[in-house]
């Protein structure tokens, strides 16, 4: 699965005076986050919890304007287009939409009595992935909240107990990220692959098949050891949250997103 994911990092982005580095403004408004999919489309998430999909061209495609019945966005992922998740942590609700924004499904946690789900991301195959803080287990849910498949107490196979800071699935293999563990990588059905000792990132995740680390005002490549490429702040020209896109980066700064080209 083709998977461009959001890394955020809160830092001050120089800008050389050239045409190439030139910032170009996408949106204007207050937005809290972002995500981009696959196709390149933007995902932006206003401070009023708004969704607003739009194209490069910074064009509105698709608007889910239902602020006021889940709350606070907290994960949006949009791996697959044609379902994008929205994960309400908050009020412990999923909300699966179609690509033009549209609800599709509703899985309300609390009424499955699944009342500590810390992560949750789609799947590969269309399935929504949720971490389980009371049981330490990860199951993988229907549109209807039907469990079709779970993992035992991670805890006893991994010998810790997770606290899961970011959750995703690329190419049919789920990955758990614990900036105090490690990131841990699991088969399609549960069983672990392998542990990669990547600590102290506020967030990890794949960007045109390299994994990269986001820590402070640093992206690392993680694919590369020792490190061979970093990313890292030089003056203030603008300020905001830090997402890799084409090339670049989007960022969501006070009242506006940007994107600036490398």
């Amino acid at each position: 699965m083709e998977k461009l994911i959001a890394i955020v990092v809160s830092f001050c982005i120089g800008l050389a005076a050239t045409a190439q580095s030139t910032p170009k403004l996408l949106a204007s408004g207050n937005f809290n986050q972002l995500s981009v999919d696959n196709f390149g489309h933007i995902y932006l998430v206003s401070n009023t919890n708004q969704i607003k999909k739009i194209n490069s061209n910074g064009d509105s495609l698709a608007v889910f304007n239902d602020v006021r019945q889940y709350g606070t966005v907290g994960t949006l992922d949009v791996s697959n287009p044609l379902k994008p998740m929205v994960f309400y942590k908050d009020m412990l609700t999923i909300v699966l939409l179609d690509r033009l924004l549209g609800k599709k499904a509703v899985i309300n946690l609390n009424k499955l009595g699944l009342y500590q789900i810390g992560a949750a991301c789609i799947s590969y195959d269309g399935f929504v992935w949720v971490y389980n803080e009371l049981d330490a287990t990860v199951a993988k849910l229907d549109d209807n909240g039907i469990v079709v498949q779970q993992t035992a107490d991670l805890r006893q196979a991994l010998g810790v107990n997770l606290r899961v800071n970011s959750m995703f699935d690329y190419r049919g293999h789920l990955y758990l990220y614990d900036s105090t563990q490690g990131l841990y990588e699991f088969d399609y059905y549960g069983a672990l692959l392998r542990k990669q000792a990547i600590k102290n990132y506020s967030s990890v995740a794949f960007l045109d098949n390299v994994l990269y680390g986001v820590e402070a005002a640093r992206i690392d490549d993680l694919d590369n050891w020792p490190i061979t490429k970093t990313w890292v702040q030089n003056t203030t020209a603008l300020t905001g949250k830090l997402y890799p896109y084409k090339n670049g980066f989007l960022v969501v700064g006070k009242g506006a997103v940007w994107r600036v080209p490398m």
